[in-house]
């Protein structure tokens, strides 16, 4: 039996879903009594009440555990689209969340997650985004997965693998990142390209390491050429996606194609190559990584890699509230990839009608 609050020994919502072999959601949701379920699973909850002798708090509700959501921004509409699955699904299970931001920030994010490591309150820690991680990050993330384990509540990652890192009490969802980049250049390779640059996101960081794999794969497969000057790294931002195209064009003016390893660098791949005076996909072919809201509404609609992301929150919700089928709990899961064909990809023009030459005639 778990121990209360105060230290000392006593039935917990916990021991009642157990004992009424229910989940933790169904259990409090029993007791709340303003959700659909059959007669038959409320008795059992109820007996279970009475039979280890619960007290619930007289505060209601709103006294049960919460789901803790850490978000490293709300402002990029995957981690926002994310953090709207959770809810959904948490609201689903009648529970409530709390959201702390990190702005990215590694300390704050430490102390945010052992903070809430002690909090008798929460049900569930579900981290969303991500920062670039340390020695000190991986020592603080498996002292806090074990310190909620033994307290039977579940750290989960969203969208944010972590290498080398396994913690008994952490599951980490995400998508497969390598797959999708391999499609999306297997795409490009698939329309005739050869000439393809890429622009990345920065080093270390798990989710643009990943994607890089994809791509030396698929350049690999296809055999295309991979100079290191066909891919230009840096933030994964508009202002980075217009700078790369003039880099990438300069330095290969025989380029037709171009990955942008997210949805938001392409927008400014788009521009930086409306700007060089060319015509998508007619000059230049562009393909994203992300499928964010929107896309399809550019002109041209954006071709890109497909994620789900507000199933894989509603995912992350269920598996921490104990709401998933059988109630196993996995270490990882990887969400598929696929890539979303639209209108700025097109066959390439030759290299000299692509530079607005004209042709020499037959001779």
């Amino acid at each position: 039996m778990s121990r209360g609050r105060n230290g000392s020994q006593g039935p917990t919502l916990k021991d009642v879903a157990n004992h009424a072999q229910v989940s933790l959601a169904t259990a409090s949701r029993a007791l709340s009594g303003d959700h659909p379920m059959t007669a038959e699973t409320r008795d059992r909850v109820l007996t279970a009440v009475e039979e280890l002798g619960y007290r619930r708090n007289r505060k209601g509700r709103q006294s049960e555990p919460h789901v803790a959501i850490v978000a490293s921004t709300l402002g990029h509409l995957v981690i926002s689209a994310v953090v709207a699955g959770v809810e959904d699904a948490s609201a689903h299970a009648g529970r409530t969340c709390t959201i702390t931001v990190t702005h990215a920030d590694l300390d704050r994010e430490i102390a945010t997650l052992e903070a809430l490591s002690d909090d008798p309150q929460v049900g569930a820690v579900i981290v969303v985004g991500g920062v670039y991680p340390d020695g000190r990050w991986r020592r603080t993330v498996e002292v806090v997965a074990a310190r909620l384990k033994d307290r039977g509540v579940l750290l989960v990652f969203c969208g944010r693998g972590v290498a080398d890192l396994s913690a008994p009490g952490l599951t980490v969802l995400d998508y497969d990142n390598a797959g999708g980049s391999a499609a999306a250049v297997g795409v490009l390779a698939g329309r005739g390209h050869r000439s393809i640059g890429v622009i990345r996101g920065p080093r270390g960081f798990s989710t643009s390491d990943a994607r890089q794999r994809g791509v030396a794969q698929a350049f690999a497969d296809h055999g295309l050429p991979d100079e290191p000057s066909r891919i230009v790294e840096g933030p994964l931002s508009t202002s980075t996606g217009e700078d790369a195209v003039a880099t990438l064009v300069a330095a290969h003016p025989d380029i037709t194609a171009i990955f942008a390893e997210s949805d938001t660098v392409a927008l400014g791949a788009i521009r930086g190559a409306r700007l060089l005076g060319l015509d998508l996909p007619e000059d230049l072919s562009i393909v994203g990584f992300d499928d964010m809201r929107y896309v399809d509404a550019l002109a041209p609609a954006l071709t890109t890699v497909h994620m789900p992301f507000a199933e894989l929150g509603r995912r992350a919700a269920r598996l921490a509230l104990g709401e998933e089928p059988g109630g196993r709990i996995p270490a990882e899961v990887i969400f598929g990839t696929h890539v979303v064909m639209r209108e700025s990809v097109g066959a390439p023009r030759t290299r000299q009608l692509r530079l607005g030459s004209t042709p020499l005639p037959p001779s």
